[in-house]
């Protein structure tokens, strides 16, 4: 928390209060970042054909099945 404020003898006092979060910009910054790209990976596989598409669902589908055999 920052805090300006006046002496008894200014004009026209001014004060000013600023409260910033700490954990913000080393938890929460770093957390939106990863969801905006991931989103962006996701809007670009969804993007192509079909075809394309429906390889990536037989993959995950293959790939779910080898891990649950397992």
């Amino acid at each position: 928390m920052r805090r300006e404020l006046p002496t008894p003898f200014d004009a026209q006092p001014r004060y000013r209060v600023t409260v910033e979060d700490r954990f913000w910009r080393w938890i929460y910054v770093p957390v939106i970042d990863l969801a905006n790209y991931l989103a962006r990976l996701v809007s670009l596989m969804q993007q192509g054909r079909i075809s394309v598409y429906l390889l990536y669902s037989f993959l995950t589908l293959v790939t779910t099945l080898l891990v649950v055999m397992r």
